[in-house]
């Protein structure tokens, strides 16, 4: 069943690196660019999730927690800053609140890949736990340095995230490979 099913970690975590990439450049490098961000989050918010129900049904039950509970995140994420925003919600402080409670949970999830000796996937949690610290930090406080700091964290994350999807894809396609030579 796991070999019919594939790999929906590799789609997972490309688009959670998008979003990463492109709230790297709206932090860092242009703030005006907001608006791509947004939709990146809808994309990563779905496909995320997707990609973790998708784990859970090959029974990745670790790959499934990390895709679910991000991709959630992002899903009522996209809805605060949309819905909310227009309900007058929206607030720099509840954005600091609300992106700094994930920091709990994204540190439980990171505890296996660390026990694990899992290198990239421990560097990227550390990377994305200091983002979403400097990030949530920033917000709340209105402070832009501890922003742009949160958008090159962004950056670096990306840059693990997809590279851990770059790994799934090339154990993916090595079986295959393999068998037409």
């Amino acid at each position: 069943m796991t070999n019919k099913l594939g790999n929906p970690g590799i789609f997972g975590l490309i688009t959670f690196g998008f979003a990463l990439s492109l709230l790297g450049f709206q932090m860092a490098v242009s703030p005006t660019t907001a608006g791509a961000t947004l939709f990146a989050v809808l994309v990563a918010a779905l496909g995320e999730t997707l990609a973790g129900l998708w784990c859970i049904a090959r029974g990745d039950g670790y790959m499934a927690a990390i895709l679910c509970s991000f991709g959630l995140w992002l899903v009522g994420y996209y809805f605060f800053l949309t819905t909310g925003m227009a309900a007058h919600l929206f607030t720099p402080e509840a954005n600091g609140l609300y992106v700094l409670m994930l920091v709990i949970p994204v540190a439980m999830l990171a505890i296996p890949a660390f026990r694990r000796r899992q290198t990239i996937l421990s560097a990227a949690f550390v990377s994305i736990i200091a983002m979403l610290v400097t990030l949530g930090l920033g917000s709340y406080f209105s402070n832009s340095a501890l922003g742009t700091v949160a958008g090159w964290l962004a950056f670096l994350s990306a840059a693990l995230i997809w590279y851990l999807a770059y790994e799934m894809i090339e154990a993916e396609t090595r079986p295959a490979a393999a068998a037409s030579r």
